[in-house]
């Protein structure tokens, strides 16, 4: 495995060592902080019906968990299942959804999380709508490229456990990506990322345009 594949690893489970099997460190923590500053604190996760999407072994979720949420997992990679519930408990609410296939759940959510995911997705324009149908908010994380081209996208072949289900890297500009977050509501873009991780990262915070608040 390349070195580069190894720090998206990293990036996206969680972990110093072994990166399918640690748990809530480094970027992670700079994620949520980010998330709980624009929300006004951990009080606001009491209570919450918060979807973690492309959840990985569940450390996320359980962290969201422990501040008072309810939290429902999804992975794509459902041979995960075992030990995300492991992590998160036996009588989580889980589903497996391939993000680059229409899904459903059928309820709304206060907030979506979608981190270290986009890229993984050819269609990452139709996943983003999709999720905005399900919450009030999304916190919205992942790897870019530099450019002002608001069309422009970088593809690229991808393998391992934390890449692409499909095999499709596709990597927006922040223009691009902000020409679609634009239809589905109000966005802020955050100072990111956090030191050591590979490629240039973009963070979002996104109030859908069918929020109650």
């Amino acid at each position: 495995m390349s070195h580069l594949n190894i720090v998206r690893e990293l990036a996206h489970c969680q972990s110093n060592n072994n990166p399918l099997q640690g748990g809530f460190v480094g970027m992670s923590q700079g994620r949520l902080d980010i998330m709980t500053s624009y929300f006004g604190g951990e009080d606001w996760y009491k209570g919450k019906r918060i979807l973690e999407l492309g959840c990985c072994y569940g450390h996320v979720g359980k962290r969201m968990m422990d501040l008072g949420a309810h939290v429902t997992f999804a992975e794509g990679r459902c041979e995960w299942e075992k030990e995300i519930r492991k992590v998160a408990g036996e009588n989580i609410d889980f589903f497996c959804i391939d993000n680059d296939r229409e899904w459903d759940l059928k309820k709304k959510f206060d907030l979506v999380i979608h981190w270290g995911l986009h890229y993984h997705l050819k269609n990452w324009e139709r996943d983003l709508s999709i999720a905005a149908r399900h919450g009030d908010y999304i916190s919205l994380e992942g790897e870019v490229i530099e450019g002002d081209d608001p069309y422009a996208i970088a593809v690229r072949t991808e393998e391992g456990p934390d890449q692409s289900i499909h095999g499709n890297g596709v990597y927006p500009t922040i223009p691009c990506m902000e020409r679609h977050l634009a239809t589905l509501g109000e966005f802020k873009l955050f100072h990111w990322p956090h030191p050591g991780t590979a490629g240039k990262r973009a963070y979002w915070m996104i109030k859908t345009k069918d929020t109650n608040e």
